[in-house]
């Protein structure tokens, strides 16, 4: 923790920490240390991975279920909140059950894996942000690249994923909304980490791109009786990419893009 950490801690601060990987996920782990500077962290997330699950209320036979499970964070282990559920559901039991008192803020990640452009309406790490948004609780998603692979993840006994560049982008973009509020008037703050070492400063405010970042592949001839998963993978046309969009800063530039987005989805 920094002195200027330090100083912005409040005792009286909620942050609730959520994911879309798993309660048990490392990249939770870190955004909760990464948050726990500046006041009291409580942590609620889906008890198994639930990638892609946008802002969905599924109907789980389980549904509601809450079970505490231990979760490292830095030198300590604090009690967290499995929910048997979504992402989104994970962000309102939270709120509304769990808590003794309103968020201050809602923290969703470290997610493995970008939330770019045109896709971030499958992202659970997003659909937990608007989730909280609904509730009227300012919310900051924090995704970092990795491979497609790495994306849907259940085991994480061996994950040699590094968090550090984007645990201190994490601390450095709640300590700025707490001291600043939100940019633009934003409810949420969408920051995607490029996978390389990198400092907190080096970010680009951006717009969402106008293309998907994940390509759903075309299927194969198959028996439309039996169950089959579409396949993705990340594709864009560099060419095609707006100037001042999140998947250039990312994915072509190499910098943290830092997207403001509200709830008003009208075309005007």
């Amino acid at each position: 923790m920094t002195k200027v950490q330090s100083e912005m801690f409040d005792a009286n601060r909620l942050i609730l920490v959520v994911n879309d990987d798993g309660v048990r996920s490392p990249g939770i782990a870190a955004a909760a240390e990464a948050a726990a500077a500046f006041g009291e962290v409580m942590i609620t997330a889906p008890v198994s991975q639930q990638t892609s699950m946008g802002r969905a209320y599924p109907r789980y036979p389980d549904l509601g279920v809450i079970e505490r499970i231990p979760v490292r964070v830095g030198e300590r282990e604090i009690s967290a909140y499995g929910i048997h559920s979504s992402p989104a559901h994970a962000a309102a039991y939270g709120i509304i059950e769990i808590a003794d008192r309103k968020p201050d803020l809602v923290v969703s990640g470290i997610n493995l894996g970008a939330n770019l452009a045109r896709s971030i309406t499958c992202s659970g790490t997003l659909g937990a942000c608007f989730e909280a948004v609904s509730e009227g609780v300012p919310s900051l998603a924090i995704s970092l690249e990795t491979p497609v692979e790495a994306i849907m993840k259940h085991d994480f006994s061996e994950d040699d994923t590094e968090f550090g560049s984007a645990r201190g982008v994490t601390a450095f973009w709640i300590e700025k909304i707490l001291r600043e509020g939100m940019p633009r008037g934003a409810e949420i703050l969408n920051v995607n980490v490029p996978y390389r070492r990198i400092g907190p400063e080096e970010f680009r405010m951006t717009r969402l791109d106008s293309q998907n970042y994940y390509v759903l592949e075309k299927l194969p001839e198959r028996d439309w009786s039996r169950p089959y998963t579409m396949d993705f993978k990340i594709r864009f046309e560099e060419a095609d990419l707006l100037p001042e969009g999140d998947i250039r800063a990312v994915c072509v530039d190499r910098i943290t893009s830092v997207t403001p987005l509200g709830w008003d989805l009208t075309k005007d």
